[in-house]
């Protein structure tokens, strides 16, 4: 998560009652604000200035919504220019909400892993991938493989165990090589009939089957680890 300072000087003349009236105007715009988690204004009727502390998921919403444009009507309407600083910000405590909010690592998309849902009576979910892939995207479709069961063997360290004993998660792999032989076929006109003979042997496919079953919380956290 990032924090953002944002600060302007305001205009000789404008009370705390205009510049609060000000904030509740924009504040619908901010409500719709992709990335915002949180922003808080602020006023210093001492030294004059406005602004507020945002609360981003990532740097880059901050830079979007705080963009020149912006900038310029900050010039416009105050005829200040803005100063704006960023701030890591890996954990905020909500004494208000009663909770404490952690930056969430980033989401993982996957390329050769296409996952189906499935769940049991008992709650139990499944997740099946099946990628069939040429020798050269082996070795990304493996290591997708891998980034996958990393995050599950370090987020669940420990739980990995078949269902039926009580375990949090499990996997099953498996893999196959297909060659494709191609047929070649000629027409007999005498005869009236289709002859044929082996044509070249094709590269080899290699089709992997990842299947993983786990709880209710561990179906959650792997939906969202990795945006399924």
């Amino acid at each position: 998560m990032i924090t953002e300072y944002v600060l302007f000087k305001l205009p000789d003349g404008i009370g705390r009652a205009e510049v609060v009236r000000g904030m509740h105007e924009v504040a619908p715009r901010w409500q719709r604000e992709p990335g915002l988690i949180r922003k808080t204004f602020v006023y210093d009727p001492v030294a004059g200035q406005a602004g507020a502390f945002y609360l981003w998921r990532q740097r880059a919403d901050a830079e979007r919504a705080h963009d020149e444009a912006w900038r310029q009507r900050i010039r416009t309407s105050y005829g200040s220019e803005p100063v704006v600083r960023y701030f890591e910000t890996p954990l905020v405590v909500d004494n208000a909400l009663g909770q404490l909010v952690e930056e969430r690592p980033p989401r993982m998309s996957l390329q050769y892993l296409d996952f189906d849902y499935s769940e049991d009576a008992h709650g139990l979910g499944s997740f099946e991938a099946m990628a069939s892939v040429p020798a050269v995207r082996l070795p990304a479709l493996q290591a997708e493989i891998v980034q996958v069961l990393d995050w599950a063997h370090a987020a669940f360290a420990g739980r990995r165990a078949p269902m039926e004993e009580a375990g949090e998660w499990d996997f099953q792999l498996e893999g196959q090589q297909e060659w494709s032989l191609s047929e070649v076929l000629h027409y007999d006109e005498a005869a009236r009939c289709l002859g044929s003979r082996p044509g070249l042997v094709g590269a080899p496919r290699h089709t992997v089957v990842l299947t993983i079953i786990g709880t209710a919380g561990f179906c959650a956290a792997l939906r969202e680890r990795f945006d399924l």
